[in-house]
């Protein structure tokens, strides 16, 4: 994927724990062929982002985010594990 603000080839976390890196590169194909395979590939498009949308709202929402700071400004220990902490 390109990242949007430099233009440079990258890989998010989403695409690493969702397996599409394997999905996009069956054959070893150049950065240039994946995005050409996916931008010329609507459904897979429309995959790609649902499945990020899902993930995103899954460990990133509104809610745990909200909860992560007040934990961290209170200094209140808690159990929970957030994915940006690891």
């Amino acid at each position: 994927m390109c990242n949007p603000t430099t233009g440079s080839p990258t890989i998010t976390l989403f695409q690493l724990r969702s397996n599409y890196h394997t999905l996009l590169n069956p054959h070893k194909l150049s950065t240039t062929e994946k995005i050409q395979k996916i931008s010329r590939d609507e459904k897979l498009r429309k995959l790609i982002g649902q499945n990020g949308k899902k993930k995103y709202m899954k460990y990133f929402n509104s809610d745990l985010v909200s909860e992560y700071i007040i934990d961290k400004t209170l200094n209140i220990k808690t159990n929970k594990k957030y994915l940006w902490e690891k």
